[in-house]
């Protein structure tokens, strides 16, 4: 049996609520940039090598911590029913203290992807939760807000972490950004999240029986809605334009590396821009209206931007895209947070297995796409899925009640 207040009994929480799941959120951001800016460095350290066999081999830590994250996701799915939020997300936390001692320490490769298993587990577990406390304990006019500004946090890390790690790495050596960057910002995530997030939602959670896990599921997957949310992170995360945006410039305008590093804080930037002002859209036309108008808008830019002939007009609409897209993430996960109350924990991690089983189609189609055609045929690729999502919210998707 599962017991919930209603809405006028939810009390608004500390002030630090929001920063706090900002911050824990921003600090899961440092292991994505480590790779993407030191592979030849991971590889040249533990594997003797930086030629391009070694690099993709020392690439393949990507692949263990998204496999880490699918897996601790459906666990988080069964403890989310049976302890308290608050518990499960701090100890997420300290898995990333964890990976950030051991990644400066580890002796050798595999070590080494070990530490990045147990990051994995820490920032899925953030995820999934800092977004099923804000469902579970704010009032549905704050919800919104607190949505658009947790997802900038990961916008945030790689805005603000990317020049820090290059920063230290060229100061001293890229296994100090473990020390000198990701551990701090996770000890004091940690110690701000111990503070600012309540210990147990306004909302009473859940009361445990016998088949109370069953029942969550029950739950999520018999409801229509619910369903189609979770096909549409599959169809929305399949289209994969960060892995391959920075590779289409450097190929099709033949800039440097440097410049498209800047292109990448640029787009970062937008995404933080838009991740804010998603949630005042929200507040005003709806979510289910920021949702699909953002989502379409950015698929069909997505279309056009891939196949500008020139550099001008391609970050004219690449710019677009972003900006729409970020319009449209905390809408849809508004809306999706708001489809089963009684089992927000369970919906959220579906949800982030959902979405890792759509980026890893939507890396295995995207290189089809671009081995047989072309980077624009790829772009028409991503952009149909894109348009896709929005069919699906318009059609398929119920808006979410005031709860």
């Amino acid at each position: 049996m599962i017991v919930e207040t209603s809405v006028s009994e939810k009390e608004t929480p500390k002030r630090l609520f929001v920063p706090s799941l900002t911050l824990l959120v921003f600090a899961t951001g440092g292991s994505a940039a480590v790779l993407a800016l030191f592979l030849p460095e991971i590889a040249k350290t533990f594997l003797g090598s930086s030629d391009q066999v070694a690099v993709a081999l020392a690439s393949q830590t990507g692949a263990v911590n998204s496999a880490a994250e699918v897996a601790v996701a459906f666990l988080i799915s069964l403890l989310a029913v049976r302890f308290r939020h608050k518990s499960i997300l701090l100890l997420g936390s300290m898995f990333l203290i964890i990976f950030s001692v051991g990644g400066f320490f580890a002796p050798d490769f595999i070590t080494f992807q070990v530490f990045f298993v147990i990051e994995g587990a820490g920032s899925v577990v953030i995820s999934i939760l800092s977004l099923t406390l804000i469902g579970d304990i704010l009032p549905f006019n704050k919800k919104a807000k607190a949505i658009s500004w947790v997802m900038a946090g990961t916008a945030m890390a790689s805005l603000v972490g990317m020049p820090i790690l290059l920063l230290i790495a060229n100061s001293v050596s890229w296994r100090y950004v473990f020390i000198l960057f990701a551990l701090p910002t996770s000890v004091t995530s940690l110690i701000l999240g111990s503070v600012g997030i309540p210990s147990r939602p306004r909302e009473q959670q859940s009361v445990i029986g016998k088949n109370s896990c069953a029942e969550s599921f029950r739950l999520v997957l018999s409801n229509r809605s619910c369903t189609f949310c979770l096909i549409g992170s599959i169809v929305g995360n399949a289209a994969m334009v960060p892995l391959f945006v920075l590779a289409f410039y450097r190929q099709q305008f033949s800039l440097s590396l440097d410049l498209t590093v800047g292109i990448a804080l640029a787009n970062a930037a937008l995404f933080v821009v838009g991740y804010v002002a998603s949630g005042r859209l929200v507040n005003k036309f709806g979510a289910m209206p920021t949702a699909v108008i953002c989502s379409l808008l950015s698929g069909i830019f997505i279309i056009v931007f891939f196949n500008m002939p020139f550099l001008s007009l391609a970050l004219i609409f690449n710019f677009a895209h972003v900006i729409f897209k970020a319009f449209s993430i905390p809408a849809i996960m508004f809306v999706v947070v708001g489809q089963v109350q009684k089992s927000r924990g369970t919906l959220m991690s579906l949800e982030s297995i959902s979405a890792n089983v759509g980026k890893a189609i939507g890396v295995v189609v995207g290189g089809l796409l671009l081995a047989l055609f072309s980077y624009q045929a790829l772009g028409i690729g991503f952009g149909a899925m894109t348009i896709a999502l929005a069919a699906i919210y318009f059609f398929l998707v119920k808006q979410p009640k005031e709860t």
